[in-house]
């Protein structure tokens, strides 16, 4: 698996731990089996997406949280038990500050709502069609909730950049337009 990147001046670095933040569609996943499916050097990644532990697994539907404690235990878990890890997931609140901690690397990705939008909706449709799986069925409902949260999503991110938990980390943050752009890092 990937783990060596090179940063803007060419000097290579080591990131064992990386964390990929975005809204809903931008790539995040997708990035995620690319990295991991890549194999360039032998080192093996262990990943978590923050859906699987921030929702409850054992129903078919969205929008039912986990119970917090639950949630907490399971990203402590993860990350104790982890050398090299990629992390990803949207989420920007004080829960995943022990990932952002340990993280090398932060990917933040940000793509204009529009493409969002129509990724969300080209995704639904995909899994309506059957073309595309999913663990929890979709509804209509569900579709609108997360297009409103993906239109909002940007100004929370902002918020969080300025001055909520990502400000904390701004030294480590590398912000992209394009999931891909994450190969650039790449040697």
């Amino acid at each position: 698996m990937i783990n060596i990147y090179q940063n803007i001046t060419g000097s290579t670095l080591n990131y064992n731990k990386i964390h990929i933040i975005g809204g809903p569609c931008t790539g995040k996943s997708y990035i995620l089996d690319k990295l991991v499916n890549s194999d360039m050097d032998g080192n093996i990644y262990s990943t978590l997406s923050l859906d699987d532990i921030f929702w409850k697994s054992d129903v078919d539907t969205f929008g039912i949280k986990e119970n917090v404690d639950i949630r907490d235990k399971k990203l402590f878990d993860f990350l104790n038990n982890n050398y090299r890890y990629i992390v990803e997931g949207s989420y920007i609140n004080e829960w995943i500050k022990p990932s952002l901690d340990r993280a090398d690397m932060i990917f933040v990705l940000i793509l204009e709502y529009d493409i969002v939008e129509k990724r969300i909706l080209e995704r639904f449709y995909k899994r309506k069609c059957g073309v595309e799986k999913s663990s929890k069925i979709e509804t209509e409902q569900s579709i609108n909730d997360l297009l409103l949260w993906a239109k909002t999503y940007p100004n929370k991110l902002n918020n969080s950049i300025n001055d909520g938990i990502l400000s904390r980390y701004t030294d480590k943050i590398v912000f992209l337009n394009d999931n891909m752009e994450i190969c650039q890092y790449l040697v």
